[in-house]
């Protein structure tokens, strides 16, 4: 059946769960780009960590320069967010939840560290701020196609 032979309802709670599924899977974006700010620190002398997350951060300041733990640090969180991204596209909500939790923890976190770079925290709250709502906008997705799903089933 093509899109056009499907009802109303159908068509726009396909729409609701793709946006959805985009959105969940974009929720990766931030962890990669914290990886890849954390590789090039270690490969490049002077390169700044200004898109690294805020935790990569605060442990650089604890254990230093060293470029073995830079590339752990920003590597490390991709064995969890990766799965909790295509579980999160796959319907699973709560692991949406839980990486939505951890990066806005990860956001509080970053307030309390001393940046003296102001273009690296500058970052960090944009960053943090728009993939904070794309999250959002994930969960009203989700909500979205759920209650237009029951309401389909109703009738």
């Amino acid at each position: 059946m093509s899109n056009k032979d499907k009802p109303a309802a159908e068509r726009q709670f396909d729409r609701y769960l793709a946006s959805y599924q985009k959105l969940s899977v974009f929720l990766l974006i931030p962890i990669l780009l914290s990886a890849f700010s954390c590789v090039m620190k270690a490969i490049v002398a002077n390169y700044t960590l200004s898109i690294a997350m805020g935790y990569v951060l605060f442990v650089r300041q604890i254990i230093g320069e060293e470029a073995v733990w830079t590339i752990l640090m920003g590597v490390l969180p991709l064995v969890v967010y990766i799965p909790l991204a295509f579980f999160a596209a796959k319907g699973k909500l709560w692991c949406l939840y839980v990486g939505l939790g951890i990066y806005a923890a990860d956001f509080v976190f970053s307030f309390f560290l001393a940046t003296p770079d102001v273009v690296t925290r500058v970052l960090q709250i944009v960053l943090h701020v728009l993939f904070l709502a794309m999250g959002c906008f994930a969960v009203f997705f989700y909500y979205r196609a759920a209650s237009l799903l029951k309401s389909v089933r109703r009738q």
